[in-house]
């Protein structure tokens, strides 16, 4: 039976995942264990050569088309803005049907992620499709960006607030803030944390 899917991949020793899909003709999740994704170069591929066996796949959703799974997979690269974060081997972010590269950093021009906003906007999905989506993002999502925390800037004081209200009022880079709060960047637009 055809059920392609979304899983997460777990390295326990270097505390990284890797967020991918399966939706090849005829996969489902029990007929592909082995499968962890194909990556073409870096750390991760190195891992797969050497000890596949201690990484741990967990499967996030099934879905009964190629573009369900294509668009839960992009919503979890963009929740997760994995080609950003440190905590994941992803070096690129799906968009539903290829990816966005972004070497060396490089983000994506605005005018390009706003046209490929647009073009997922208004597109009719089933009852089951939405519900799906909004359960597997959910589910998958930790509640951090509900939690509020104090930050401080030099023009503007100290802000007790989420970090979404924060990226949203004063236009900050959400992966950067992200990294800010993880502790693998001193500030963010040159906002700092406030430590308790």
């Amino acid at each position: 039976m055809y059920k392609p899917y979304t899983y997460q991949v777990y390295d326990p020793i270097t505390g990284k995942s890797y967020i991918g899909s399966k939706y090849a003709k005829g996969c489902n999740p029990d007929n592909t264990k082995e499968y962890m994704g194909s990556p073409r170069e870096g750390e991760y591929l190195e891992i797969l050569r050497t000890r596949k066996h201690t990484l741990e796949k967990i499967i996030l959703a099934t879905w009964d088309t190629k573009e369900e799974v294509l668009l839960h997979e992009a919503l979890l690269h963009d929740c997760f803005d994995v080609d950003n974060n440190p905590n994941f081997f992803n070096r690129s972010k799906q968009t539903s049907s290829k990816f966005s590269y972004s070497p060396d950093g490089k983000k994506m021009p605005r005018h390009g992620v706003e046209k490929m906003r647009k073009s997922l906007t208004g597109r009719a999905r089933s009852e089951e499709t939405r519900y799906k989506i909004t359960k597997g993002l959910e589910r998958y999502h930790s509640g951090a960006e509900e939690t509020e925390l104090e930050f401080q800037h030099k023009e503007h004081g100290n802000v007790k607030c989420t970090r979404a209200q924060l990226v949203k009022q004063f236009n900050l880079c959400r992966g950067g803030l992200s990294r800010l709060v993880a502790g693998t960047r001193s500030h963010c637009g040159g906002w700092t944390i406030l430590k308790e």
